[in-house]
């Protein structure tokens, strides 16, 4: 253990305890040969002056006492005699000491124009990185500099951390989003085959209509309940490869499904809590529709319809965005579900319209992407059932066109899961690093 400084002792200039030094009287104090002693008229004539060369005796009067007043503080040794006679101990002082010819300077150093080249003064522009009155760089061991980031910042390292680790990124979202096709085109096959079948065999069309909606509606409610499941877990993967990529780390996939494994659980339990809620709000708003069904005061429930519908989307649009950060709280700090909503309110609170611009943009330009893949397969899906020119109602249903549109999803989720995740991920990491100093921490863990 270092040995501690040791503190300054501040003591009183009279010795420390605040009385006054006692000794003996200065000679100042004292009377002078030749003068007359205090309290004693000066009747008589002054003695004669004592030649300078034999200073009289010091010594004072038998009848005259000491005045008893406490001794001043010594004066320096450079104060003048006390008498009208030098001390005997006082030095004498001659005449002043000679100096030397003062030093000779030459002619004044010329300056000509600043030099160009390195190191030169004015070489480099004024903030340029690592100069003086420059701004500070921050450290980027990764896909983005650690400190707060920009709307363009956090776009360009969704894009960054799926070029450096592309086999973690894509390759993850392409098996991911295989698996739910998988699942989903044979589930949507079999409600098409028995409507043909029911067409086939002269049923109605009442009864064609009605089981159409019935297969139709649940083919696509469970192929919706896989794809969220699978888009769920493919985001808590996604999420552990951009931690990493955040401090210039890469993943391999075994130890990607080895951390996030565990977590799928409450992952999944932390998406129903939040969809249940989202969607009870929001049904919430429509309630009105039951009064305005039933006719009664049909004015009034048309009324409460504006006012709760709006209410209710602001609501679940609020908490949404609120929530929206509570996938990369759970997997990266380890805490429980709940905690985790909790976690993301708190990370986005005082933050909340800057959340939801950038989510907003990320959406955006996500949705752009896929419909820039889909559409060319819809044009080769038209052009290879011949939807347009066949009569046939279920021609557009086929199996090539049911293949052909699992083929543009899978690419579709390749490309665009990866990147929203890590804009969802790096938006987490700017408001830890905003709120919470994380970039320190962070910087620590790429130095490891």
């Amino acid at each position: 253990m270092a040995e501690q400084p040791e503190q300054p002792k501040w003591t009183s200039p009279s010795g420390g305890d605040g009385e006054p030094q006692n000794g003996p009287a200065p000679e100042g104090d004292q009377p002078q040969p030749g003068m007359p002693a205090p309290g004693v008229p000066s009747s008589a004539p002054p003695p004669p002056t004592p030649p300078p060369s034999e200073p009289p005796p010091s010594t004072p009067s038998p009848t005259t006492p000491l005045p008893s007043t406490p001794p001043p503080s010594t004066p320096p040794e450079s104060a003048p005699p006390l008498g009208p006679y030098p001390q005997p101990d006082q030095p004498q002082y001659g005449a002043p000491q000679q100096y030397g010819a003062p030093q000779q300077y030459g002619p004044p150093q010329q300056y000509g124009p600043p030099q160009a080249g390195p190191g030169a003064y004015g070489a480099t522009p004024y903030g340029a990185a690592g100069q003086w009155g420059g701004p500070p760089v921050a450290p980027k061991p990764g896909v983005i500099p650690l400190r707060p980031l920009g709307l363009g910042e956090i776009l360009d390292g969704a894009i960054s951390y799926i070029r450096k680790n592309p086999k973690a990124t894509l390759g993850l979202s392409a098996i991911v989003a295989v698996v739910i096709e998988l699942l989903r085109v044979p589930m949507t096959a079999l409600a098409i085959g028995q409507l043909e079948a029911m067409a086939n065999s002269g049923a109605s069309t009442s009864q064609i209509g009605i089981n159409a909606v019935f297969s139709g509606l649940g083919s696509q409610v469970v192929g919706a309940i896989i794809a969220a499941i699978g888009v769920v877990v493919l985001t808590g993967l996604l999420i552990v490869v951009l931690g990493h990529a955040v401090i210039g780390r890469t993943m391999a996939l075994g130890e990607v499904w080895a951390a996030v494994r565990g977590r799928i659980p409450g992952l999944l339990g932390i998406t129903a809590v939040t969809t249940l809620a989202l969607l009870g709000i929001m049904a919430a708003g429509f309630l009105p529709l039951i009064f305005l069904a039933l006719g009664e005061n049909g004015r009034g429930a048309l009324l409460l319809l504006i006012i709760t519908l709006p209410l209710s989307w602001g609501l679940m649009v609020y908490l949404g965005t609120s929530w929206a950060l509570a996938t990369p709280a759970f997997i990266l700090e380890g805490i429980p579900a709940m905690a985790a909503l909790r976690r993301s309110r708190h990370l986005v609170g005082g933050s909340w319209w800057r959340t939801f611009g950038i989510l907003l943009v990320a959406a955006v330009i996500a949705w752009f992407i896929s419909i820039a893949i889909a559409v060319p397969f819809g044009i080769v899906q038209t052009l290879t059932t011949g939807a347009f020119t066949q009569p046939d109602a279920f021609a557009g249903l086929s199996i090539e066109s049911l293949i052909i549109g699992a083929i543009a999803s899978i690419i579709a989720t390749t490309v665009t899961a990866p990147f929203m995740a890590g804009a969802t991920g790096l938006l987490y990491f700017d408001q830890r690093i905003r709120k919470e100093a994380f970039d320190i921490q962070l910087t620590r863990e790429a130095a490891r």
